[in-house]
């Protein structure tokens, strides 16, 4: 997860958002992570991240956590705000999954990602089509995960 927020009043550490209104999309990883970790910032909850982006912008909060990959697409897209936290919380991964008792097309998912790890295929796939995307506003080991195993 990161968090995203005005260039003029950088978020940097989760103990800055203490007293402050912080906006989450309902229900997500970062509105059970500020609600159990930091119970003294105060949340300003939206149904549709569409809002929540627009509440950023016309200042009704002082910044907005989710994916760390989205947020920093965001602030490319948006001048004047800043991904200053690139992760925060458990280091959660997106990535291919099975229907349970599929053994054997996990056995051959697992076999693969293990192979194109060797190649760093991972790595040379952020290169090639996210980096001119992000650019320096994202460390790839942020964002890149390599021989992971499908479970």
């Amino acid at each position: 997860m990161g968090v995203v927020s005005p260039d003029g009043a950088l978020i940097t550490d989760a103990e800055q958002l203490k007293g402050k209104i912080l906006i989450v999309a309902k229900g997500t990883t970062a509105d059970t992570f500020f609600t159990e970790n930091y119970p003294e910032v105060n949340l300003l909850k939206f149904d549709q991240y569409s809002d929540a982006y627009g509440a950023l912008l016309d200042g009704r909060g002082e910044a907005f956590p989710t994916d760390n990959t989205e947020v920093l697409a965001w602030a490319i897209e948006n001048k004047g705000f800043t991904v200053g936290i690139e992760s925060l919380g458990n280091l959660d991964t997106i990535a291919p999954a099975v229907q349970k008792g599929n053994t054997e097309l996990k056995n051959w998912l697992n076999d693969e990602i293990k192979e194109l790890a060797g190649e760093e295929f991972f790595h040379a796939d952020y290169t090639e089509t996210l980096a001119p995307v992000y650019g320096e506003a994202a460390n790839p080991e942020n964002i890149v995960v390599e021989g992971g195993i499908a479970e």
